[in-house]
């Protein structure tokens, strides 16, 4: 992996694998595959006292050999209530 950018307020890093993966439908073909897995990374502290954090996550997986992609994303903002409790959606 790689960090894009590393600064007090802002986090940003790209790492990439192979992996496998065998899925074991019940219904529908079984998936089993070898991945290129890409992730994109970022945490960002905003307000005083960097009272909000916002995070993404985002994963690209094109399986090598064969037509079939997995992607998917995420993105989070927490809400420091105090020290030790937070509200995230």
């Amino acid at each position: 992996g790689y960090k894009l950018l590393s600064q007090k307020r802002a986090y940003i890093s790209v790492t990439n694998v192979l992996l496998r993966e065998y899925t074991d439908f019940i219904e529908g073909q079984d998936i089993n595959v070898i991945r290129n897995s890409a992730r994109l990374f970022g945490e960002y502290k905003l307000g005083n006292n960097d009272r909000f954090v916002l995070t993404h996550t985002a994963f690209y997986q094109p399986a090598i050999g064969t037509r079939n992609i997995r992607w998917n994303a995420s993105l989070s903002l927490q809400l420091k209530v105090t020290a030790y409790t937070s509200l995230r959606t």
